[in-house]
């Protein structure tokens, strides 16, 4: 099967005509780079996807590719070589095939389209160099394996290496619905706003597709066929990540030639895999990497004899791409719901809401059924001897805590625990399992859940303020009782300091003073381990003592005389010293330290060379959604662009306005489309 290209037009005449084929794909790239796909199919669809996504993030895909396939050594050298090791124990390229050949008919047909838009592009773009040339042929098999790399290995399994190190001796995202009762027009609301690293494979790409029972317009990872969260007609949907622990670490006792379990021997499962790396002068070394299997999983480390295996939550989950096609077509929430309940996704929370106004929110994902003890027993090494540590199944959807249409009118999450998805909270945790989760309050979940507590009913244009708040949930409890403090001080210092802490708003934007010293004064509190507040947090109410006023001030004077010591003044503005360097640009940011419970938020990288700050992470694709009679009206922005060049269409525009704090139309209607089309590719299919 193939699809030939056989038109490549700026501004195609007779588009409309074209596009009503129902084997035709058309492809309209807007002046922000999204790409549009109308198509006859889902399978011709994924093929004009394979093809805009190769072209806009060709290097990226292709990194993660490798990677998933364990071949990234061989690309790019020894520093990826623990991680293609880690890629063959983990068996990510043999499940990926082995997914491929079970997959039911409409995702396998999608994913050989994929792959083959991928290299038909690639055939009419040979490229030149870097992690693309050495990718080769792309396969139909490539996209299952960068989703176990993306999700199984990256998120569920994130922490296997510290838990690996204790016994040798990353991430935020926001979401909300909002019902009609709590709209001030009626309109109910969706809010999406995922936060991820800004470099490496795993950046995002916003897209739209379109087909006669299918549209959904939102973001995926490039490499993945489908978004991954967004929006129709009648709904949409966030995830956030929670805290599933679907990751153990076993410790085996090796007896003989096999491993003790269950009061006997067993023999290993055995396979070899061949790794290359690159070496610096450009030649190739082979090495054979013998795996071994035991009951829980593989071996990932050994020491004399000992070792760990290492169970995953999901691996035996293959068809989360035919779940995708459901919540997207799943616009009621029976519906929506009954896509979930195919339970493929590993981990994530997710808020939801539709034209109607069924808000809804879920702690989703594969949790192991555990027969015995809690969370802390399961996130320590286990007995690997022992078979009633073995989990086989997961909780059942019902046994997952959620909330459908709850009274206060509106779901949240901000990476933190079931109680916080609404308020006053309607969950009670003792009736869920004792291991499923701790419960996290986060510091932007209690800014979250405040913000929608004081706006009350809202509007689109609430939603767009709320969206723009870099207010520090840390800032709001402390600040007060520090500037005090510092302002009835004899030290002159302390006094100027107080007198800054008290004109501050507790924000980061980019012109804010105070907030740069205030950060420097909260990050040496919690790197010498001190303790903040003297009182319990309470999500709602920001009244608090502080814990040692007398040590909080030490610091706060020394975080004053840094500032001096590196910009010269007590109140360098946030925009100075926190910067947003990317394509090329280098930009004030308003965005916060998420650590500190701001709402717009990341994680920065100090250069000591410069005394500033570089954004990392942070919010990448923003939807805002009110979904009306006339369908939805939405806006938002992918931040750092739809392209990894940086010369691509849309990529320094939609920064700068990053930067601003502002966003942009998201074009959703085909009139609209029509009206900011800026190129337009053209398909027919070919069998």
């Amino acid at each position: 099967m193939k699809l030939a290209l056989i038109t490549t037009l700026v501004l195609l005449a007779n588009s409309n005509a074209f596009a009503q084929s129902p084997t035709a794909a058309e492809l309209i790239w807007d002046e922000w780079g999204v790409p549009h796909v109308y198509a006859g199919t889902t399978r011709d669809a994924a093929y004009a996807l394979g093809r805009a996504q190769i072209e806009a993030h060709g290097q990226g895909i292709a990194v993660g590719y490798l990677m998933a396939r364990g071949e990234a050594a061989a690309c790019m050298g020894p520093d990826m070589l623990d991680l293609d090791r880690r890629m063959h124990i983990l068996d990510v390229p043999g499940r990926a095939a082995r997914w491929l050949s079970i997959q039911s008919t409409e995702p396998g047909d999608m994913l050989e389209a994929f792959a083959t838009g991928m290299n038909d592009w690639l055939h009419e773009n040979p490229p030149s160099g870097g992690p693309l040339e050495c990718l080769g042929e792309v396969r139909a098999s490539d996209a299952l394996g960068f989703l176990q790399l993306a999700l199984h290995v990256s998120v569920v399994a994130f922490n296997a290496d510290r838990m690996i190190e204790d016994w040798e001796d990353p991430r935020g995202s926001n979401a909300y619905a909002i019902s009609s009762e709590r709209s001030r027009d009626g309109r109910p609301l969706l809010f999406i706003n995922p936060h991820s690293p800004w470099q490496g494979p795993f950046v995002s790409f916003e897209e739209h597709i379109v087909t006669p029972d299918l549209q959904i317009y939102g973001m995926t990872f490039p490499g993945l066929p489908l978004p991954i969260m967004g929006f129709s007609d009648q709904h949409g949907w966030a995830q956030t990540f929670n805290d599933i622990d679907g990751i153990d670490l076993y410790e085996i006792e090796f007896s003989d030639e096999g491993y003790v379990f269950g009061g006997e021997v067993r023999e290993f499962e055995t396979r070899e895999v061949m790794v290359s790396v690159r070496n610096t002068d450009g030649s190739l070394t082979t090495e054979t990497l013998e795996i071994r299997e035991t009951v829980h999983g593989p071996i990932l480390i050994q020491r004399n004899n000992r070792a760990l295996a290492v169970r995953i939550a999901g691996l035996d989950r293959p068809h989360l791409f035919e779940q995708g096609l459901a919540m997207a077509r799943g616009a009621s929430l029976e519906a929506f719901k009954a896509a979930l309940a195919q339970q493929q996704m590993p981990i994530t929370n997710v808020v939801f809401n539709n034209a109607q106004g069924e808000t809804f929110y879920v702690f989703n994902g594969l949790a192991p059924v555990r027969k015995t003890g809690d969370r802390d027993f399961w996130s320590g090494i286990l007995d690997g001897s022992d078979p009633a540590l073995l989990w086989t199944d997961y909780l059942p959807f019902n046994a997952m805590p959620q909330i459908e249409q709850p009274a206060t009118g509106f779901v949240q999450n901000s990476n933190d625990g079931p109680t916080t998805s609404t308020w006053p909270p309607a969950l009670d945790l003792t009736q869920w399992d004792a291991t499923l989760t701790d419960d996290v309050l986060t510091p932007r979940g209690r800014r979250s859940v405040r913000q929608l507590l004081e706006i009350g009913k809202m509007d689109f244009d609430d939603m767009d303020r709320l969206r723009r708040s870099t207010v520090m949930d840390v800032a709001q409890r402390a600040r007060p009782l520090l500037a005090d403090y510092a302002r009835a001080s004899r030290d002159s210092v302390l006094h100027e300091i107080g007198q800054i802490l008290r004109d501050w708003d507790g924000s980061t934007q980019p012109d804010s003073r105070g907030s740069v010293l205030f950060a420097e004064w909260a990050y040496r509190m919690m790197r010498d381990g001190r303790v903040m507040f003297a009182d319990a947090i309470d999500p709602v109410d920001t009244t608090q003592r502080l814990a040692d006023p007398r040590s909080a001030l030490e610091l706060l004077r020394r975080a004053g005389e840094v500032m001096i010591e590196r910009y010269g003044r007590l109140d360098p503005t946030w925009g100075d010293v926190y910067r947003i360097r990317h394509a090329g640009l280098d930009l004030p940011s308003g965005v916060g330290r998420d650590e500190l419970g701001a709402y717009r938020a990341g994680h920065y990288a100090y250069d000591r060379d410069t005394s500033t700050f570089s954004l990392t992470s942070g919010p990448h694709f923003v939807a805002m959604v009110a979904f009306g009679d006339d369908g939805p009206e939405a806006r938002g922005l992918m931040s750092y662009g739809n392209s990894g060049r940086p010369d691509a269409i849309g990529v320094r525009e939609q920064l700068q306005l990053f930067s601003n704090g502002e966003v942009r139309a998201i074009y959703y209607s085909k009139e609209a489309v029509e009206a900011a089309a800026i190129r337009r590719e053209s398909f027919v299919f070919d069998p």
